[in-house]
């Protein structure tokens, strides 16, 4: 049951590379860390809500003050040993939990907060490493990895219908009389493109809150890095409306040069 939403979005690695070493090893145990605890729920939650609970609290003991010296999640290791607070990471888990119980939000409302704990967290605990925690920073940082969490649910719409999976609020296809099964079969109808131009316009609103973020890092190890990551999203969303949200049979990607381009045309 693989999710947009699993991993952060795509981390170019020339991104990765923009960063001062000392900081590459937590930000890639962040990353990591994600990926792990997501695979080890997703996992569980076939066998029932009663053994997905299990294993989150496993996962919560072991992030718990003073937690085991031998980490058994192979995540927290990594991540543990990349330097990453305990604290950073109990978000994580914490959206994960919600995600799995609430895996089609009904209401805009507990979309953006499954949406916050899913990308949100992993955005603060990077932000964290770099320095980003202060009050004024860490609410753009969030949103920053919102509008890029909603980025890579648009461009992997194709693949998830196709597996039956609906991640956006159900209100809001009722309310453009959406039906995505049209989208599914190669119909790109007048309210499906409604439908995700409304959608694309939430995602590019959580950006727009991110560049918050790049400019309270000018000068700083994260400037260079959010930057990328936000000229990326907002790449990949334009080509996404001049596709027409034609989303199914095809790869709407940026390569990291280019976002790079876009990083240095758009300053």
């Amino acid at each position: 049951m693989p999710s947009p939403l699993a991993t952060f979005p795509p981390l170019p690695r020339l991104a990765l590379r923009l960063l001062p070493r000392e900081h590459r090893k937590g930000v890639r145990a962040v990353l990591e860390y994600h990926g792990a605890v997501g695979v080890r729920l997703r996992r569980a939650f076939p066998r029932g809500a009663e053994a997905m609970q299990a294993v989150n609290a496993v996962l919560q003991a072991e992030l718990a003050p003073g937690g085991g010296t031998a980490p058994r999640t192979p995540g927290l290791a990594v991540a543990l040993a990349g330097g990453v607070p305990r604290r950073h990471l109990v978000p994580v888990v914490d959206g994960w939990n919600a995600y799995l119980l609430r895996r089609r939000p009904r209401d805009q409302a507990l979309f953006e907060n499954t949406l916050r704990l899913l990308a949100g967290a992993p955005a603060r605990a990077i932000g964290g490493l770099l320095g980003l925690e202060g009050t004024e920073s860490t609410g753009p940082v969030e949103a920053l990895g919102m509008g890029l969490g909603m980025t890579q649910m648009l461009r992997l719409l194709g693949p998830a219908l196709h597996d039956g999976r609906l991640h956006f609020p159900e209100e809001d296809a009722e309310r453009f009389r959406a039906n995505l099964q049209d989208l599914a079969d190669g119909r790109c109808t007048k309210a499906v493109q409604d439908l995700l131009w409304f959608e694309t316009k939430r995602a590019r609103d959580f950006l727009a809150r991110g560049e918050q973020a790049v400019e309270a890092a000018r000068g700083g190890p994260a400037a260079s890095y959010l930057a990328v990551h936000l000229a990326w999203g907002r790449g990949v969303l334009d080509r996404l409306e001049s596709a027409g949200f034609d989303v199914v049979g095809r790869d709407v990607e940026m390569s990291r040069w280019e976002a790079l381009r876009l990083c240095l045309r758009r300053g």
